[in-house]
């Protein structure tokens, strides 16, 4: 098959890193996979694919070109010009899939090839001060394509908002080969008697990460000192007053297996989240995990296999961090639940998943053509 993946930047995040793992294992497979994104030749050095990456490039003027549009144009937005550029770039494809929202409407400009939306979160949460932006995001659900959920919560509620109940489910997974239970890491840095505690920290809001803070503070007034560890690439973030932490940066892989198995929980405060990984690859190696509820109900069980509490609300989230701190015995049966879960999410099931829905669409779709194609000669005849 050949199949086209358009993303609107190869830059390391979550959801990149998951659609980068489905393509490079697909072209391993044998098929003939692009992706189709903005950026330049060593954004995807951090993966080494197998497949050919077609980037579009912006001008050495493309902020006064964004700037004259938007003071000529009234209405006008950054993303009409994405949008554009990328589906000028889509190359000839049997599947064509779009991921981040505004990338579904490139995919179907395009005309080329079979077109499916894998996505990976609701995005128009993530746009509540851009109205334009949230808009397209919703409107983006009612374009003629197939869809891709990659979690439960994220089917349903396609199914509430937009009556779309054809959504075929794919869950993200995880490298066993790096995330799996291991010796406990070292930790010289620590404070005496730190909790150690590691996120994942992002300053949009609905990412949960002020809630930590605040749920940090509390612990602290409580007289539990806590060891807040933070990782991932994005800087400034949020600060509080009698909540203090680390950012030690990305960390990918072996570097951040080892950060997981130094901590004593890993928390995911996110108000909402579709299938986040880091608490599934902190199962993997064997640490108790805090999670928020929404997005993480296909793997996360309250008392089996993690604490799951509340969003928004950083007191139940403190009243879980403690629990844990002072219930070992609660930390190591949620350190087994959580690798007996994770070993069920593998990246060959969950490719070999997409495999067959790509194949079988493109079989159903020949089998279409074929019979309109004996209707129309059918009816020349007659």
């Amino acid at each position: 098959m050949r199949i086209n993946y358009v993303l609107p930047a190869v830059r390391l995040t979550g959801g990149v890193r998951v659609i980068v793992e489905i393509a490079d294992r697909l072209a391993r497979r044998g098929h003939q996979v692009t992706v189709t994104a903005y950026g330049r030749e060593g954004d995807l050095d951090w993966a080494r694919p197998a497949f050919d990456c077609r980037f579009v490039r912006r001008g050495r003027f493309h902020k006064y070109r964004v700037a004259a549009a938007r003071r000529l144009l009234p209405g006008w937005h950054e993303q009409d010009l994405k949008i554009k550029a990328l589906a000028e770039r889509v190359p000839d494809c049997d599947i064509n899939v779009a991921t981040a929202a505004f990338t579904a409407f490139s995919v179907d400009r395009s005309r080329r090839g079979i077109p499916f939306h894998h996505m990976q979160h609701y995005d128009a949460v993530f746009y509540p001060d851009d109205p334009y932006a949230r808009q397209a995001a919703i409107e983006a659900c009612c374009l003629p394509m197939r869809r891709i959920a990659n979690s439960t919560w994220l089917s349903e509620l396609l199914k509430e908002r937009h009556g779309l109940r054809d959504a075929a489910l794919v869950f993200p997974a995880i490298d066993h080969e790096v995330f799996r239970p291991g010796p406990r890491a070292a930790r010289d840095d620590e404070p005496p008697g730190g909790f150690r505690v590691v996120t994942l920290g992002r300053s949009d809001a609905v990412k949960g990460f002020v809630d930590l803070l605040q749920a940090a503070a509390i612990a602290a007034g409580r007289g539990r000192a806590i060891d807040l560890v933070v990782f991932g690439t994005e800087t400034p973030l949020p600060v509080l007053p009698g909540a203090p932490y680390r950012h030690v940066g990305r960390r990918v892989n072996q570097d951040l297996a080892q950060l997981y198995r130094s901590a004593d929980v890993v928390v995911t405060p996110s108000w909402y989240e579709s299938f986040p990984l880091p608490p599934l690859e902190a199962m993997a190696c064997g640490v108790p995990v805090i999670t928020t509820r929404y997005g993480t109900e296909d793997y996360a069980v309250d008392g089996r296999n993690a604490l799951v509490v509340p969003p928004r609300d950083p007191q139940r989230l403190a009243e879980a961090i403690l629990r844990l701190a002072q219930d070992g015995a609660l930390r190591e049966a949620l350190a087994r639940g959580g690798v007996e879960t994770a070993r069920g999410f593998t990246w060959d099931a969950t490719v070999g998943t997409v495999e067959r829905l790509f194949s079988e669409t493109l079989e159903r779709a020949g089998s279409s053509a074929g019979a309109a194609a004996r209707r129309d000669l059918a009816g020349l005849l007659e």
